[in-house]
């Protein structure tokens, strides 16, 4: 339901919408409507469950939340408009709604009044600086809508649970549909006799009829297919699969000794007509002092997810002694209806017009934004699995390769709701190279904003992208890059969103145990961009790469390596920031190229990104032990005329005598195309840079040969 502020509100904008629509020649219109004007009219509306302010509400920061819901209210409810924040800063507490027609056009006879955006905000200019002042991370806090005039199946009548079987029945006719009609998933054999190693049987024993038995499927020939589960770990200490728990799982034991999760799964599998069930935990040894089996196990685990029937999503349970079943009010899973009055040519209301509120960021928030999606894991669980059943907080949901659905949209979400699948972002196309590529990109942006419970996974946990990818390319698998585009790829940077972007101290890190080359992604904790545009000219040539490998899989696990690199090495200096109190990366550091010419200029334009925060480089410049290599060129237009964009690793000595370093970071050099001399001196070794000499392997034909470990 709305109250009857929202409800009053949506009708005034869309009646005043109309009404500019219907007038020849007027183009003038005020989307912004006021909306709820004081803290007591917001607060009341939450307990009217009117689903506008309810989502709005849901939306807020907890700090946010707090304020509104207690300290604040108490004044509101003593006759306060507004009230003082702990700075003495004056809040006025109210809302506003903007409504805007989804497809604009200037022709007026072809403005479509049936399709609006809807959104809900705190008051730009007073409420959202005031939460900023408190809270300096605090973004804008707004609630989007979709308002549908168009008309569409919605859910029947809401289940008070989720672990219905009503519901699950829903569950079950989308499996039914996706395996027998969408030609997507179809081409995906369903007669596969590809099975894990291990699978939970969960068929009922005559006498136990609560009991499971751990099966290893080369002595026991499984008679189906088998489902996967997705969860959380979490931290407490359960039921696994050891040594010392071998037996009894394989003998049989009842679903009551797992954990609440678990019996979850096995609940809804069984529901689904589905006899079997893989679960990471109990289907490969966790024996922390023997890791042979999880070795021998993790190379599969592409396999698994691949020929499983269907995947099951523990969206929100942290670990496994929560439920992923959900009490909710019924009420929850209905999109809202809006009915606004129609005025004929009279001015008199005679009909009207129905309007579906859609939830325009649902999918994000029970899917995207879900606690098991912040595992690493997960990613390639979900880009592989050929389908999988979410299980939210408020309703089930469905995803596949050619749809996906929820409990409020059976027969799927309307195009106007963004859900886009991870899943698109891999093709299945052999020959597109560049689109592999660039999937390839995507996945490690994706792969690294997410988490790892052992840091040591880095490169494990994306194996099986990573191979399907291989399979594409046809190309060699270097540490998370690929060989044919490495020069261009050793260019990736740390996920911000420009060079001069600040950034707290330790968002980034570099683990202190070793798991990949520092010329490789993997070797940090944060996200990253591995930029699949970079173009130009090649100034330096990767000769050589060597490996040592933990197993003989060369998409797992590298116990050492070390990258041949030839080209133009360039000393530098970092010097101290422009804004010494801020812990910043980028352009507040001030970077000083040392060309050995005698009448330097003293800057050139440069932008770089350090790998990991450092908080001053002077004993690096006083050692000369920092270094800048220029990798790749290209020419742009600038409003100053064509300039040279010069790409570098950043590099610091590691060992001068065996001209070993590592990387720190990537540098942007701009030089005006007219420059020559400038040019010259970046991308040559100078006569007196020659005479010095730089650490390195091999010094030939003005170019140095270095290792970068």
């Amino acid at each position: 339901m709305l109250c009857d502020v929202c409800h009053d509100t949506i009708q005034r904008a869309i009646r005043r919408w109309n009404g500019v629509r219907k007038s020849p020649g007027q183009k003038s219109y005020d989307p912004q409507q006021p909306h709820h004007r004081s803290l007591k009219s917001f607060y009341a509306s939450l307990f009217t469950d009117c689903h506008i302010c309810n989502l709005f509400c849901a939306r807020l920061s907890p700090w946010a939340r707090n304020l509104i819901l207690t300290r604040l209210a108490t004044r509101s409810a003593l006759g306060y408009e507004g009230a003082k924040l702990g700075k003495g800063d004056y809040v006025p507490l109210c809302t506003e709604i903007e409504l805007l027609p989804r497809e604009w056009n200037e022709d007026e006879s072809k403005r479509q009044p049936k399709n609006f955006w809807l959104d809900v905000r705190l008051d730009e200019d007073h409420m959202n600086f005031q939460f900023k002042v408190e809270d300096p991370k605090a973004e804008a806090i707004e609630a989007r809508f979709i308002l549908d005039g168009e008309s569409m199946r919605l859910a029947g009548k809401g289940i008070i649970n989720t672990k219905s079987l009503e519901v699950l029945s829903l569950a079950r006719k989308w499996m039914s549909d996706c395996t027998n009609n969408h030609e997507k998933c179809c081409s995906i054999s369903l007669e596969t006799t590809w099975c894990p190693t291990r699978l939970l049987d969960l068929e009922p024993d005559a006498l136990s009829p609560d009991s499971i038995r751990l099966i290893e499927t080369g002595k026991t020939i499984p008679n189906g297919r088998y489902m996967t589960l997705s969860h959380c770990w979490g931290k407490v200490n359960h039921l696994t699969l050891t040594k010392a728990t071998y037996n009894s799982l394989r003998d049989g034991i009842s679903v009551f000794r797992l954990r609440q999760l678990f019996q979850d799964a096995i609940y809804t599998v069984r529901s689904l007509g589905c006899r079997y069930l893989w679960i990471d935990a109990l289907c490969i040894f966790q024996d922390k002092d023997d890791l042979s089996d999880w070795r021998r196990e993790a190379p599969c685990m592409q396999d698994v997810y691949a020929n499983s029937l269907c995947n099951i999503s523990a969206l929100d349970a942290p670990d496994g002694f929560h439920s992923f079943f959900h009490t909710r009010d019924p009420k929850s899973i209905f999109p809202q209806i809006v009915r606004v009055p129609t005025d004929n040519e009279c001015g008199n209301e005679t009909e009207r017009d129905s309007f579906i509120l859609h939830d325009h960021d649902i999918w994000r928030r029970e899917v995207s934004e879900a606690i098991l999606h912040t595992r690493a894991w997960v990613v390639q669980e979900r880009i592989l699995a050929p389908r999988i059943l979410h299980l939210g907080t408020q309703q089930i949901l469905w995803e596949c390769a050619e749809k996906n659905s929820s409990e409020m949209y059976p027969d799927g979400l309307p195009s106007c709701i963004p859900s886009e699948s991870p899943k698109s972002l891999i093709t299945t196309t052999v020959g597109e190279i560049t689109a592999a590529y660039h999937s390839w990109c995507d996945i490690v942006e994706t792969y690294t904003k997410c988490n790892l419970t052992f840091p040591g996974d880095k490169l494990i946990a994306c194996a099986g992208l990573a191979k399907k990818i291989g399979r594409l390319l046809k190309d060699d698998y270097i540490a998370g890059l690929w060989r044919d585009s490495l020069e261009f790829h050793l260019l990736w940077t740390v996920a911000t969103t420009d060079f001069s972007n600040l950034r707290d101290i330790g968002d980034i890190t570099r683990p202190a145990e070793y798991r990949a080359p520092s010329w490789s992604w993997a070797s940090l904790d944060g996200p990253i961009s591995l930029q699949s545009d970079l173009k130009g000219d090649l100034l330096a040539t990767v000769e050589q790469v060597s490996i040592n490998y933990v197993t003989e899989d060369k998409y797992g696990a590298i116990r050492s390596a070390e990258l041949h690199l030839k080209g133009v090495l360039k000393l530098i200096q970092i010097m101290e920031p422009y804004f010494p109190q801020s812990s910043s990366i980028g352009l507040t550091w001030r970077m000083h190229i040392w060309t050995g010419a005698s009448n330097e200029e003293p800057d050139l334009h440069v932008r770089f990104k350090l790998d990991v925060m450092q908080s001053d480089f002077r004993e690096e410049n006083l050692n000369c032990s920092l270094f800048i290599m220029p990798i790749a060129k290209q020419s742009s237009m600038t409003t100053s005329g064509r300039t040279v964009i010069i790409r570098c690793l950043m590099l610091q000595v590691h060992d001068r005598v065996e001209g070993i370093y590592r990387r720190i970071g990537v540098a942007s050099l701009n030089v005006n195309e007219n420059n020559q001399a400038k040019l010259e001196d970046v991308l040559q070794q100078t006569d007196r840079e020659t005479k010095i000499g730089f650490p390195c392997v091999e010094q030939r034909d003005g170019k140095y040969s270095i290792k970068i470990i």
